[in-house]
C-alpha cells in the first residue's frame, strides 16, 4: 500500500506502472514495433479520456525503452 496507495490503480502510479511493466514485457516478447501498435490499439479503443490516454501512451513508450534495453 505504500507503493501503489489505494486509489492509484486508475490513473495514478499504480496504473502507470502497469502499463509500464507490460510494454516492457511485451517489448521484450514480440518485438517494440508489435507492442507499440497492440499498446496503440489498446489506448485507441479504450475508454480512457484524452489525458488518460495520453498519460498511457507515455507509461507504454518508457516500457517500450525499457525492454529494448532488458
Amino acid at each position: 500500500d505504500k507503493t501503489f496507495p489505494v486509489g492509484s490503480d486508475v490513473n495514478g502510479k499504480a496504473d502507470a506502472f502497469r502499463h509500464c511493466y507490460w510494454s516492457a514485457l511485451m517489448t521484450i516478447s514480440i518485438g517494440e514495433s508489435q507492442a507499440k501498435e497492440v499498446g496503440d490499439a489498446h489506448e485507441v479503443f479504450g475508454q480512457n479520456s484524452a489525458a488518460a490516454s495520453s498519460m498511457d501512451l507515455f507509461n507504454n513508450a518508457r516500457g517500450r525503452e525499457i525492454g529494448k534495453s532488458a
